[in-house]
């Protein structure tokens, strides 16, 4: 899913710089492109469907198993372009936040942000020189300054 996202947003950035889509006076940038993500979604869904129909193929339905005629819908596994864009920016200004408590110290922001790449502590130690024990410590230091800094969580 992330690499569809991704495709969405670079041709949202594609149309906009074209002059495709035109973002008005007055409208948010990300939410020009969060609406032009969504329409360009849809216009491919729909694209889809009308493939499908000449196709032959057949439209599936959920259907509720329960005695009372009612019928629900699933909802999509996805996250709207909206709610996607929404959170990645809220992830960055996370990571920014995080990034600045350790300002002061080189090796400790090399370990916080290797842990927000998704490196393994092995690969982190040997891109910052510590042994175990050493990185151990380094570890305690940023557990300790983060909860320090953010005693009840991340409040933004």
């Amino acid at each position: 899913m992330i690499g569809v996202r991704n495709d969405l947003r670079q041709e949202a950035f594609v149309r906009a710089l074209s002059g495709d889509r035109r973002c008005p006076i007055g409208v948010d940038v990300v939410r020009f492109l969060g609406q032009a993500m969504r329409s360009i979604a849809s216009d491919a869904r729909k694209a889809g469907n009308r493939r499908a129909a000449q196709a032959g193929c057949t439209e599936l339905h959920f259907v509720s198993l329960t005695d009372d005629d009612t019928t629900g819908q699933v909802a999509s596994p996805s996250p709207t372009p909206e709610a996607a864009l929404i959170a990645e920016e809220a992830a960055a200004l996370i990571k920014h936040a995080i990034l600045h408590l350790f300002a002061d110290d080189l090796v400790a922001q090399t370990i916080v942000e290797g842990d927000m790449e998704g490196m393994e502590a092995e690969e982190i130690r040997s891109l910052t020189g510590l042994d175990k024990t050493a990185y151990a410590s380094a570890r305690r230091l940023i557990r300790r300054r983060i909860d320090r800094a953010f005693p009840e969580g991340w409040k933004p």
